[in-house]
């Protein structure tokens, strides 16, 4: 098969060559201070001898070191850790081992794996046991009574290991663990990551409390920060890393070519597809999306009818049965390609891959190289990236260079979060037995979260996690403040789901009458149960024909306290600040054809959120209008990710211009925020000048001139509204005008300022005692997608601060809600006065009518 030819054969043109070299391997012998059985099974099992990084870190666990294991895919860090993990057990017939595997499938890959390990070293295999939520609770009672090695998921441990820590086959376990072994620790990044730092202090308190103290073994891709983000996830301080450097493992070679498809992407794609089904060549595709790689499959099967049944898709949200049918599928050889999002970049093991094609770059060196490390395992292999119009592959189509030879990025972990550090405190506070007093220790989860005891006895806080009976349910490591959604066909909530979405992702995608694709297959979404979880489906739709949401998004700035500000003169301004988000998805758009029709909901689907965020405010340029600010703010989010390490779908943006102003947000898409954004505001003028770089630059543009800007540089694509054409020339006009004014005024900074609307603290002091409440009466959305009426309010004192209670009627239950968490869908808004506590008063009033005071 030669590769060049094929890709140059179906339109495509090859715009860079990369070849990552093959190594031979470094072998050392089995370490003295291994048990004898372990040394003579080596000897058998590999004549050669260990890898040198699996002997470093064999020699460092077993001195009693906290350890990692930070070298590439395929590198053997498994053996690593289980070497540590066998040897404890023979050797302390009371020793328990923890396996944690960021996802059901690895676990399985590896739970046969560490049994067959087991039987040769004369071990009962079924001292390795499988414990997640798969697992009946007879079979996880037997597991806790019969396993040495237990393998678990992030969220067993979570709400179940953890949350039953006191009794008594769960307080044996954790009295005698001694060694944590965490896989794939590149994975926690971001949302899960944050969620799963703190999962793990509160490991280390149940532990504590238990009175054992086990070693840490942590294996990872090559990540920029290891030594920080391991610190930050486990709260170790001494950890010794065994990095690439000490990498003794071979490496086939991998060739890299980087196409442009002169044609359609997908189209390219099928055929590229087709000829390797042809030529039996067992490959990967990457997409970026869930429905993407759907979408792909479907077109596929209907193109291709004869190799229908080689290829599958593969992502979230499908059942862990489905996962594994087509895992065995492609391990027997049954299926020839697999089209995956990154659920399939990590470890599981899907032998002889020689092809891996990319669709378009990941947002990070990380993710692109665990992609193409998925194959080039057994045999020397091809990773074949097709450009797509974004503006990271842009820059990097364009710099080659710097996509191979730029360091691996920082991971991100964020404990500051607050609505994640209140949910974690409510679970640790329920582990620790004592409801009351609490004892958190600081060593472990730091003072701010062990201070929290004290001021929730002073009601500073009144988030209701801290007062549901179970809070370890309320909480999905996986993400804030998103719960997800069973997917059933039928009516009847009963039936077993065929898979799961999010909320977030249910309103871009399986919004009610939307045709949804699962495994290939088309769906028509007839029901949400918003009680029981569930999104029911159907295949009554329509073959030809897809939707879209209508949708729209609306944004309000939380003023706090904590508010930091620098503006260049008059005309630019930008806060890095709080901010409240309102998605509301009002209706739907079926396209057929070129036919479009529009359906609107009677209630909409809507989700709140509080996150952090930049607001960029603009006036007095010349060249504002509207469709110039929403072309600069989609330069701004397209490049975010060049810019600074996240993926693009981790932050969003948004725009409004009126009357010679604008305003234009980028805010973390996440409840509470990673300060993912931030970094707009401390380095603004390098975000502007390389936005503006990459526009100037486009490769599209400045081909087709005529064209006037595209979606590569300043044409919007939000999938809550429809496209916005901007003037590319108009954007470039604004962008210039910017950067001459951040040229020539020298920025001035402070804090807690806003032109627009003064801080609550300002109107207090200048004896303003109006605040707004909701009537009566009124519908509104709780931000637990949801909607209530709201039956009565009473004053609240809620951190040094006035704030109102509400009592609500949701679906027949009543329940509380503090006012900051709701949002007016319809009714009315009233003051009242918090010198003299007068309710209900008319808007339109300038003095209280009882005390006489300013409102």
């Amino acid at each position: 098969m030669n590769i060049k030819e094929m890709l140059q054969n179906f339109g495509g043109k090859i715009t860079y060559h990369y070849i990552d070299s093959s190594r031979s391997g470094k072998y050392m012998k089995a370490p003295e201070i291994l048990d004898t059985r372990l040394r003579l099974y080596t000897k058998f099992k590999y004549p050669q001898g260990l890898y040198s990084h699996q002997v470093m870190c064999i020699i460092s666990l077993l001195n009693g070191h906290h350890t990692a294991l930070c070298t590439s895919t395929a590198s053997g860090k498994s053996l690593g850790f289980c070497y540590p993990a066998m040897q404890e057990i023979l050797n302390n017939s009371n020793a328990r081992a923890l396996f944690v595997y960021p996802i059901k499938a690895l676990a399985n890959d590896q739970i046969e794996k560490l049994k067959n390990l087991a039987t040769d070293l004369a071990l009962k295999p079924d001292i390795v046991r499988k414990f997640d939520g798969d697992v009946k609770a007879t079979d996880r009672v037997e597991a806790l009574e019969k396993s040495r090695i237990l393998v678990v998921t992030p969220d067993v441990l979570h709400t179940t290991l953890l949350r039953l820590n006191d009794e008594p086959l769960y307080s044996r376990f954790f009295e005698n663990l001694s060694l944590v072994i965490l896989d794939e620790c590149h994975t926690y990044s971001g949302v899960f990551g944050s969620n799963m730092a703190y999962v793990l202090s509160r490991l280390r308190q149940v532990c504590q409390k238990k009175g054992s103290n086990p070693r840490f073994m942590m294996s990872s891709a090559t990540v920029g920060n290891p030594q920080e983000h391991l610190r930050q996830l486990t709260g170790i301080e001494d950890i010794t890393i065994i990095d690439e450097r000490f990498n003794g493992s071979p490496q086939f070679g991998r060739e890299f070519f980087m196409v442009q498809p002169t044609r359609y992407l997908e189209s390219y794609a099928l055929d590229l597809m087709g000829e390797l089904i042809q030529q039996n060549t067992r490959f990967l595709v990457f997409g970026q999306s869930r429905q993407q790689i759907e979408r792909l499959v479907e077109s596929f099967r209907l193109k291709y009818p004869k190799y229908r049944s080689k290829v599958e898709p593969y992502r979230a949200g499908f059942t862990p049965t489905e996962r594994q049918q087509i895992e065995n599928s492609f391990r027997k050889g049954e299926l020839v390609g697999l089209v995956a999002t990154s659920a399939l970049e990590l470890g599981v093991d899907l032998p002889n891959l020689s092809v891996c094609i990319i669709l378009g770059l990941p947002s990070t060196k990380s993710s692109f190289w665990q992609q193409s490390g998925r194959i080039g395992r057994s045999n020397e292999g091809v990773v074949i990236v097709l450009r797509t119009d974004s503006a990271y592959d842009n820059y990097f189509f364009n710099n080659p260079e710097k996509l191979y030879n730029k360091p691996f990025e920082p991971l991100v972990i964020n404990q500051n979060n607050e609505p994640l550090m209140i949910g974690h405190y409510a679970c640790a506070r329920a582990e620790s037995g004592d409801f009351e007093n609490p004892f958190l220790d600081h060593r472990i989860f730091g003072s701010k979260f062990s201070g929290l005891s004290q001021r929730i006895k002073e009601f500073d806080y009144t988030d209701e996690i801290l007062y549901t009976k179970d809070p370890h349910f309320e909480i999905n490591i996986r993400s804030l403040n998103d719960p997800t959604y069973q997917i059933v066909i039928g009516r009847d909530s009963q039936d077993p789901p065929i898979g799961t979405i999010t909320y977030s992702q249910l309103m871009r995608e399986a919004y009610p009458q939307a045709i949804f694709l699962q495994r290939g297959k088309r769906y028509r979404v007839t029901k949400i149960s918003f009680t029981n979880k569930k999104v029911y489906v159907d295949a009554c739709c329509p073959m030809y024909s897809s939707t879209r949401p209508k949708g729209e998004v609306r944004i309000k700035e939380r003023f706090n306290g904590r508010i930091l500000q620098k503006h260049w003169g008059s005309g630019v301004t930008i806060r890095n600040t709080t901010l409240g988000i309102l998605e509301k998805v009002s209706g739907y758009q079926i396209i057929t054809g070129k036919e479009k029709e529009d359906f609107e909901y009677a209630q909409p689907l809507m989700r709140y959120f509080v996150t952090q965020g930049v607001i960029i405010h603009l006036k007095e340029i010349s060249s504002l209008s509207h469709s110039a600010v929403v072309g600069l703010t989609t330069a701004l989010h397209n490049i975010y990710p060049v810019f600074y390490p996240c993926a693009k779908e981790d932050i969003a943006s948004y725009a409004w211009a009126k009357e010679g102003e604008a305003g234009i947000f980028l805010y973390d898409n996440n409840a509470g925020g990673l300060g993912l954004t931030a970094a707009a505001f401390d380095r603004f003028e390098e975000l502007i000048k390389q936005a503006y770089k990459n526009i100037v630059n486009c490769e599209y543009c400045l081909s087709h001139p005529q064209d006037n800007g595209c979606i590569n540089c300043v044409v919007a694509n939000r999938w809550y509204t429809t496209n916005v054409k901007s003037d590319r020339q108009a954007v470039l006009r604004l962008f210039e005008e910017i950067i001459d004014v951040l040229r020539r005024i020298l920025p001035q900074s402070n804090q807690n300022g806003s032109e627009n609307l003064p801080a609550k603290s300002q109107l207090i002091k200048e004896g303003h005692f109006g605040r707004t409440m909701i009537s009566d009466g009124s519908l509104v959305f709780t931000g637990k997608n949801q909607e209530g009426v709201v039956l009565s309010s009473q004053y609240f004192q809620s951190v040094g601060e006035e704030e109102r209670l509400y009592e609500l009627n949701v679906q027949g239950r009543i329940v509380k809600f503090m006012g900051r968490s709701l949002t007016l869908v319809q009714g009315n808004l009233e003051y009242w006065c918090t010198n003299c506590g007068q309710e209900g008063i008319e808007r339109s009033e300038e003095v209280c009518p009882l005390c006489g005071s300013q409102l």
